[in-house]
């Protein structure tokens, strides 16, 4: 098992025990869907971009960036987005309506919403 600050992941291999292979990366997250508790969600999906952001860089700038970095930035951007959803929302107050009027005598009025 992998930690992070927000638990545990588990390694998955490729395979699953009772199906064999992984054909698409749909079955594999249908798997990790019945795995993990929502908690872990953000790390996971964090995790998978900058994986696939460090193949781009690789490919495409021929960068490499250390695996250690994008397992370290996922695990900050995880606990920073885990501790913004728990945290209270300041409460807005309702905007007034604001109703058409007729343009004042003389005077004309264009709609600049792109309505």
């Amino acid at each position: 098992m992998s930690s992070y600050a927000g638990g545990s992941l588990i390694q998955w291999t490729g395979t699953h025990a009772s199906k064999g292979p992984y054909m698409s990366c749909k079955s594999w997250l249908e798997d990790v869907q019945q795995v993990l508790d929502y908690s872990q969600f953000p790390f996971l999906w964090v995790i998978r971009w900058n994986v696939w952001n460090r193949r781009n860089r690789w490919v495409h700038q021929n960068q490499l960036i250390p695996t250690k970095l994008v397992s370290d930035y996922a695990q900050l951007i995880a606990a920073e987005s885990q501790e913004a959803w728990e945290s209270p929302c300041p409460l807005q107050q309702p905007r007034a309506a604001v109703r058409w009027e007729k343009p004042e005598l003389g005077s004309i009025k264009v709609n600049m919403d792109g309505a």
